[in-house]
């Protein structure tokens, strides 16, 4: 049973005159509007618009070795090499850790997003946009997890990765979503 104090009704009354310090702020729209303001091309195509290749959208790029922007700096290169993985970690914000997964893994992975996708679309829980499904927080998710932490990625265990790890599925003639 919910306290009275806590009924929607009873934080509704408490909150009409109540010292709410970051309403104005959640409500304006910031970070994301000057974000948005001073770089147009990260601007979210209309799900009815055709998509426009070669305009420099956001959506419309290369890997980093072929990216003019990218492609003459010293990027991280896929390592076994623990110290190196660390280095660039710490240098880049990420690691390539050669041969972490076998195509059986892989396979293995996408039929496990594909069913805990699934699984939350049929109890409602499931996070869509209109071109994509998140599935967050992978990471021993369910009786069968897709994903545990590698022994490859245990170099880095002292970072919280694992809130970050989810998967996007793509839907079927689904655009491009917000660049995050």
């Amino acid at each position: 049973m919910i306290p009275v104090e806590f009924t929607s009704e009873a934080i509704e009354s408490a909150s009409q005159d109540a010292f709410l310090p970051y309403r104005d702020f959640l409500r304006s729209g910031e970070p994301y509007a000057s974000i948005a303001s001073h770089n147009p091309w990260t601007k979210v195509p209309s799900a009815r618009s055709e998509l426009e290749w070669g305009k420099g959208w956001y959506y419309d790029t290369t890997v980093a070795r072929k990216h003019p922007d990218w492609r003459d700096l010293p990027l991280p290169r896929p390592t076994r090499d623990m110290e190196q993985l660390r280095r660039d970690l710490y240098a880049w914000g990420f690691c390539l850790v050669a041969d972490a997964l076998s195509a059986d893994q892989c396979a293995r992975i996408r039929e496990r997003v594909v069913e805990q996708a699934a699984a939350e679309r049929d109890l409602g829980a499931a996070y869509l946009s209109p071109a994509q499904q998140h599935v967050w927080s992978l990471i021993n998710k369910g009786e069968q997890p897709a994903v545990s932490r590698p022994p490859p990625a245990r170099f880095a265990a002292h970072l919280p990765l694992e809130e970050e790890l989810g998967a996007n599925c793509s839907r079927s003639g689904g655009a491009p979503g917000k660049a995050r």
